[in-house]
């Protein structure tokens, strides 16, 4: 009886052990996701949690503004002079992630147009990125601030559209025939 008694108390202390390590090892993975999402060390990424690892449009664009900003970083651990350019960079990436995120939550009818925008900065935010890395298309400092300058005139240009489209969608008007 005492034998039967001890090999129930062990079987629950297992089962209650494995509870406890898959618990931990979720926790940790969710730790993980987010922190793989971040745009930006130390700043909360905005993402849904869903978007780790989805191959949904809007979190395969987060993470390519992720690589071509990791690749920024990387080209400036040994040069002083791209700091400025990393945090302007990094102010960029953090923008159209956000738009990323609001453009997720368009009904399907009005994101085409706005994807594809959103698609094309993604892509000049790359180029710039392979510029810095690459620096042998002798783009100078000044020059790649003007780039990053005319990619937030762009994201403020769509930011205004999409807050039409969101007026429009309400009922509203725009006030344009």
């Amino acid at each position: 009886m005492t034998a039967i008694l001890f090999i129930a108390i062990l079987g629950v202390v297992l089962v209650a052990g494995a509870a406890g390590a898959t618990y931990l090892a979720a926790r940790a993975i969710g730790r993980n996701a987010k922190k793989q999402n971040e745009m930006v060390p130390g700043v909360r990424a905005e993402v849904p949690d869903n978007w780790f690892g989805s191959h949904e449009f809007e979190p395969r664009m987060h993470r390519r503004l992720q690589a071509a900003l990791n690749g920024i970083r990387a080209s400036a651990k040994d040069d002083l002079s791209l700091v400025e350019t990393v945090v302007a960079a990094e102010q960029q990436a953090l923008h159209l992630d956000r738009q990323l995120v609001a453009c997720s939550h368009l009904p399907a009818r009005l994101k085409q147009p706005v994807l594809a925008d959103l698609e094309a900065s993604v892509e000049k935010f790359e180029n710039i990125a392979a510029q810095v890395i690459g620096r042998t298309s002798g783009i100078s400092i000044p020059a790649l601030s003007g780039e990053l300058d005319a990619l937030a005139q762009q994201l403020d240009l769509l930011e205004q559209a999409r807050a039409e489209i969101d007026e429009i969608d309400r009922g509203g008007s725009t006030g344009t025939a």
